[in-house]
């Protein structure tokens, strides 16, 4: 089967844009690399202390929102990851995933400009959340995040 999604250039630099319609729960990427202990720019954090790298694969340009399209799951051990539509997608859209649900401390902060009313505006890491964000984000946050939270004593 084809990949449903590309790059692309947005207003922002390389993106992932879709190819063809992709309906929620469809399967957008998986994400593969090496495991690296260190954050970096283009890194997901797949573990608590573990990131997957895999320099200029498609998955490092998946741009943030505080509202996304989709959403990272990880499999079995820490080096199986897949993006996944939650929301209908045409072709030509931009994906997008939270990063603060992935997260714990980001290597390199930024702006956020998505618009969302949820935006949280500094995206930072899931570590720097107030109470409240972290409530509204839990659903949606990765196994490894809700352990650090919890070891941090921010979660019951």
């Amino acid at each position: 089967m084809d990949s449903p999604v590309t790059l692309a250039t947005g207003r922002n630099g390389a993106c992932v844009i879709t190819t063809r319609p992709v309906e929620p729960g469809e399967i957008l990427l998986v994400l593969d690399g090496a495991l690296v202990r260190e954050p970096g720019r283009h890194t997901l954090q797949v573990g608590e202390q573990l990131h997957l790298e895999s320099p200029g694969a498609t998955w490092c340009f998946i741009d943030h929102a505080c509202s996304p399209n989709a959403r990272i799951e990880l499999g079995e051990g820490p080096g199986h990851a897949r993006l996944r539509a939650v929301v209908p997608l045409a072709p030509g859209a931009s994906v997008t995933f939270n990063y603060l649900t992935t997260e714990w401390d980001m290597a390199t902060p930024f702006g956020c400009t998505c618009g969302a009313p949820s935006c949280a505006r500094w995206i930072q890491g899931a570590r720097h959340l107030d109470d409240a964000s972290l409530a509204a984000l839990r659903p949606e946050v990765t196994p490894h995040l809700l352990a650090l939270l919890r070891s941090a004593g921010r979660l019951g």
